[in-house]
C-alpha cells in the first residue's frame, strides 16, 4: 500500500515537472538574455575609463571633428534638450573644420506630416528644435533618415521622407543636409579632408517594404548595385580613414540586438499599453528570445535586416581603418570586432536597456552623444553626456581609434 501510494507520488511530481519545465527553461532563458544592464557606464578595459587616459588628448591642431547623435526625434524645447545644450555649446566650438551627423529618427513616430494634418505643427517642432541648435554653427550639419523618418515604415514613407528634406534645407541656413537625396539609398560621399572620408547611407530604404526609389531613380538604386557601390568606395579609400554612417547597427547589445530588462521579460504587456502592468513570468521571456533568434523587421536578427548586416560587414572588413556609426538602439555603444569601430550613438532624446560586456567595449543607458577628434597624428573617440554643472558636459568614455608615427 505504502509503495503504491509512494509510486503515486512519483507519477504527481513527474507530471508537475514536465508542466514546469518549458517554464522554467524560458526563465533560464531570459536569465541568459537580461544579463546586467548598463545603468552606470561599462568599461571592457579600464583604460577607456576617461580619468585614466586624460593624456589621449592631443597637442596637435585638430584637423577634423564629427558628431554623431541619433533619435533625436521628440526632444525638449524650453528648456532646451539637454543633450543638445551641450553638442550646441561644442559644436560651436568646433567651428568649420567639423560636422555634425543626426542618425536617423529625426522626427518621431512618422516624421514630417503632410500639410493640413492635425499633428503637422508638433513634427514641425520636433525639427525645429534640432535646427536651432547650428543657427550660428559654421560646420555642417547633415540628417540622415531612419525608420520613423520613412513613416514608421508604413505606406507613403517616400513622400514623408522628401518632405523633411525640402522643410530641413528650406528652413535651415545653408548649412543644413538631408543625405542620400530624395529617398535614394546611397553611398554619398562626403570628404573630411586629405585623410579621412564619410560615407552615408539610408539603412532604412533597405528595409523599407513600400514603394521606393529604383534603378531608374537612383543610381545606385538595388540592392545589389548599393553593395557594389559601397565596395568600390571601401576599396578606393581603404588607405584612408573611412567613417560610414546609417540608421541601423551592425552589431549591438540593444533591444534590436535581441537584448532587454527584467522588467521586459516580467511584465511584456506592457509593449501594448504602460497600464497593463500584469506579471507573467517565463511567457514573458518569449518575445525577446523571438526576437534575438527570428526577429522582427527592425532587429537584427531579421531576415532583411541580417541580409543587410552580412552584406556591410563583409564590405567593412576589407578597411582596417574604418567606422560605422549608427543609431536606432537608444543608448550609447561602442564595439571593436575584427579590425573596425562600431558606434551607436541613438540616445540624443531617449534612452533604453543596453546589456554589458558580450562584443562591447563601452555600454551606458543614457542620454547623449559621440565625438570623434582626428587629429594629425590620432584619432580619439569620446562619448558625451549632460552635465548641470558644465556647459561642455561631460566626457564618459574615451579611446584612441587610430593613431600613427
Amino acid at each position: 500500500m505504502h509503495l503504491f501510494k509512494a509510486e503515486r507520488s512519483v507519477d504527481k511530481f513527474r507530471k508537475l515537472a514536465l508542466q514546469l519545465l518549458p517554464k522554467l527553461s524560458l526563465v533560464i532563458v531570459s536569465v541568459y538574455f537580461v544579463g546586467c544592464g548598463a545603468s552606470a557606464p561599462y568599461y571592457q578595459n579600464e583604460v577607456d575609463r576617461p580619468e585614466n587616459n586624460s593624456d589621449v588628448i592631443s597637442t596637435d591642431s585638430t584637423h577634423f571633428t564629427l558628431f554623431f547623435i541619433g533619435d533625436t526625434g521628440d526632444p525638449s524645447a524650453d528648456p532646451l534638450e539637454p543633450s543638445l545644450q551641450i553638442l550646441q555649446y561644442q559644436l560651436n566650438k568646433a567651428g568649420e573644420q567639423s560636422a555634425v551627423i543626426f542618425l536617423g529618427d529625426n522626427i518621431y513616430n512618422n516624421g514630417l506630416r503632410p500639410q493640413g494634418h492635425p499633428k503637422r505643427a508638433q513634427s514641425e517642432r520636433r525639427i525645429n528644435t534640432q535646427l536651432q541648435v547650428f543657427q550660428n554653427y559654421k560646420g555642417k550639419a547633415i540628417f540622415i533618415p531612419g525608420n520613423h523618418d520613412w513613416n514608421n515604415g508604413r505606406k507613403n514613407g517616400l513622400q514623408a521622407i522628401q518632405r523633411q528634406e525640402a522643410y530641413i534645407e528650406s528652413a535651415a541656413t545653408g548649412n543644413a543636409f538631408f543625405l542620400p537625396n530624395n529617398g535614394c539609398p546611397g553611398p554619398v560621399e562626403v570628404q573630411l579632408g586629405s585623410s579621412s572620408v564619410l560615407l552615408i547611407l539610408d539603412t532604412e530604404w533597405w528595409l523599407y517594404g513600400h514603394q521606393k526609389p529604383g534603378l531608374q531613380e537612383c543610381e545606385p538604386g538595388s540592392k545589389e548595385t548599393v553593395v557594389q557601390a559601397v565596395d568600390s568606395l571601401v576599396t578606393q579609400h581603404k588607405d584612408r580613414q573611412i567613417f560610414v554612417a546609417g540608421h541601423h547597427p551592425m552589431y549591438s547589445n540593444g533591444n534590436h540586438g535581441g537584448y532587454f530588462s527584467w522588467e521586459k521579460h516580467l511584465f511584456p504587456l506592457q509593449e501594448i499599453h504602460p497600464a497593463l502592468y500584469v506579471p507573467l513570468p517565463g511567457f514573458g521571456s518569449i518575445l525577446p528570445l523571438y526576437r534575438k533568434t527570428v526577429g522582427f523587421h527592425q532587429d537584427i536578427a531579421g531576415k532583411q535586416y541580417s541580409q543587410l548586416q552580412e552584406q556591410l560587414t563583409r564590405i567593412f572588413e576589407q578597411a582596417p581603418n574604418l567606422t560605422y556609426a549608427s543609431g536606432h538602439d537608444h543608448s550609447m555603444q561602442y564595439h571593436h570586432i575584427n579590425d573596425q569601430h562600431y558606434i551607436i550613438s541613438g540616445s540624443g532624446t531617449v534612452n533604453d536597456y543596453v546589456r554589458r560586456a558580450k562584443s562591447a567595449g563601452f555600454a551606458y543607458q543614457h542620454k547623449g552623444f559621440a565625438r570623434i577628434d582626428i587629429w594629425q597624428h590620432k584619432t580619439v573617440l569620446s562619448f558625451w553626456i549632460p552635465d548641470d554643472n558644465r556647459p561642455k558636459g561631460k566626457v564618459v568614455f574615451r579611446k584612441i581609434l587610430y593613431s600613427q608615427p
